[in-house]
């Protein structure tokens, strides 16, 4: 196992956190992620309201009841 030290040796200290890389903009990575988020709330949202309007035109009135009621008038007639 290589990557413990021998038995017996001094411990080595910790190393202090690594700045950040350059051009790490914390503030605009924020900004990046909730921009991010909401494009995807929005795609959620509309994805939802297509499924809707889709089943919504699924719906169609049925020709089915009137013919039957007027068979059943003409019958009794």
């Amino acid at each position: 196992m290589a990557s413990y030290p021998p038995p017996g040796a001094p411990p080595t200290p910790p190393t202090p956190p690594s700045p950040p890389p350059p051009g790490y903009d914390p503030r605009g990575q924020r900004r990046y992620y909730r921009d991010q988020a909401r494009a995807q709330r929005a795609a959620w949202r509309a994805q939802r309201m297509h499924m809707r309007w889709q089943m919504r035109a699924l719906r169609r009135g049925s020709v089915l009841g009137p013919i039957l009621l007027i068979g059943a008038g003409i019958v009794f007639l």
